[in-house]
Formats: structure tokens, C-alpha cells, sequence
């Protein structure tokens, strides 16, 4: 998985002649997490483990900066990857993707970053960044229809590159594979 990893993040996208700064996004739903609170859990035993898989399977492709939402179950999933990297976590709220996409892409062009996130989230992220979307890959749910990862599904990690005005997803699993 590491490969791919470097392997994407190291390769244009579309027909991107070099002249485009590739900017990676790598994108996970936080890891798993307890029942309750309910308002704002922590990370299960299995959740934590999770968070330290994020460092061996992303720790060594050039992160440079680090987001999670303002949730602790989405800073928790980071902070091994921040300790590791020696970054620290910048919080962004969960409502605001579209205005944080464009943020991200002119403050961090041509550089990797990480996002932790949420199953609903991540796929509207996923979007915001210029890249087709996940579903129908993904369950959505029944009275919205709004895309969304299943909700007892945490390994995704979604690799989205962008050059110029275009932009692909990849989608990979890691750490032990969901139920």
C-alpha cells in the first residue's frame, strides 16, 4: 500500500506536463470510536491502534501539514502521525469543506497533506477538491441520498491528487480491514 502511495503521490495527473504543482490530499474518516459520549467519543482500543497504522502506511510520503476537524475522534486519529512528523494538527470546522478546499489549494500547492475526517465528509471533500465522486462505491444514505462511508467502515484513506484545474481519487484501505 505504501507504494501506491508514494507512486501516486509522485505522478500527475491527466495531462499534466510538469508545469502544474501536483498537490496530494490524503483523505481518512477518523478511526474507530466508542459508544458514548456521544456528542464528541473518544477512540476505541481498535481506534487507536488504527491511528498508529495511519504512521506506518503515510509517515514516510512528505506530509506536510496536518488537518483534522474539531472533533476528538478526528484529532485523535492524527496525533500519532503528528508526534511521528513533529507537525502539529490544525483544526478545521466539519461544516465549512467547500471554502477549506479552496483554502488548502492555494495555501498548500504543490504539497501533501493529510485530513482527518468524517463518513460523510470525506467523500463531500473528495468533491470539493475537483475529483469525481466516490459513490456509487459508497452506501449512501436512504432519505438524502448523500454519499457517505458506511458507518462501521474506518479503513478508507482516499488519495486525491490535483494539478492545474484537474483532479483524481484514489481509493485504498489500511490498518486492519473493517467488518
Amino acid at each position: 500500500m505504501t507504494a501506491v502511495l508514494l507512486l501516486s503521490c509522485g505522478t500527475g495527473v491527466g495531462d499534466n506536463t510538469g508545469t502544474e504543482p501536483i498537490t496530494t490530499l490524503i483523505l481518512v474518516r477518523h478511526a474507530e470510536k466508542a459508544s458514548s459520549p456521544t456528542d464528541d467519543p473518544p477512540l476505541t482500543p481498535a481506534g487507536e491502534a488504527r491511528a498508529q497504522s495511519l504512521v506506518r502506511v503515510v509517515g514516510e510520503s512528505g506530509i506536510s501539514a496536518l488537518y483534522a476537524t474539531q472533533y476528538l475522534r478526528t484529532q485523535k486519529t492524527v496525533e500519532p502521525l503528528a508526534a511521528h512528523l513533529g507537525l502539529s494538527v490544525t483544526r478545521v470546522q466539519s461544516g465549512e469543506i467547500a471554502e477549506f478546499a479552496n483554502r488548502v489549494l492555494s495555501e498548500h500547492s504543490g504539497q501533501t497533506l493529510l485530513i482527518s475526517a468524517h463518513s460523510n465528509t470525506v467523500p463531500q471533500y473528495v468533491e470539493a477538491f475537483g475529483a469525481e465522486s466516490l459513490c456509487p462505491g459508497l452506501n449512501q444514505l436512504d432519505e438524502s441520498q448523500e454519499c457517505r462511508i458506511p458507518e462501521d467502515q474506518y479503513d478508507d484513506l482516499v488519495i486525491v491528487t490535483v494539478s492545474g484545474n484537474e483532479a483524481k481519487a484514489l481509493r485504498l484501505t489500511y490498518g486492519e480491514p473493517s467488518p
